[in-house]
């Protein structure tokens, strides 16, 4: 029955570690991502982040919608 919980606990720990791990690992590659976005006014560029404003019109460009 110990062995049971330890093999229970193990697993768990180790799941719980892989989770951690893929989180992190999807912050840092979300970082480095660049969107290219357009506005009304002509400006095309890139950004880091979503929604951004536009450096022209300071209007807000790349708004994700949902749905």
């Amino acid at each position: 029955m110990n062995e049971l919980v330890a093999l229970a606990l193990a697993l768990i720990a180790a799941f719980v570690i892989v989770k951690y791990v893929k989180s992190v690992y999807r912050q840092q590659n979300r970082q480095d991502r660049l969107y290219n976005v357009s506005c009304e006014c002509g400006f095309k560029g890139q950004v880091k982040r979503l929604p951004a404003r536009c450096p022209k019109c300071q209007q807000f460009i790349g708004i994700k919608k949902a749905g």
